[in-house]
């Protein structure tokens, strides 16, 4: 088996179930990422906010809190389109 190539980046995983989500980011961080969490939509939206650390959202589609994963990354790319 080949080696699997590490990162350093921050990853935010927005998952709605504590149990995906644990697991998802335990997959990650064995990877070399630091990883943020968020439960939905507007969490992810505020940790956007209070960091500029994040490289790459993971996120689910269908999620609480009025927000799907899809509204999620557009407006995630409007405020932050790098």
């Amino acid at each position: 088996m080949e080696d699997v190539p590490e990162g350093q980046e921050t990853i935010l995983i927005v998952e709605d179930d504590a149990r995906v989500r644990d697991t998802v980011e335990g997959m990650i961080e064995s990877l070399g990422y630091h990883v943020l969490r968020a439960n939905n939509g507007p969490h992810a939206l505020k940790v956007l906010e209070e960091t500029d650390e994040v490289a790459l959202m993971f996120t689910d589609i269908v999620m609480p809190a009025g927000m799907t994963g899809v509204d999620l990354a557009r407006e995630a790319k409007r405020r932050r389109p790098d």
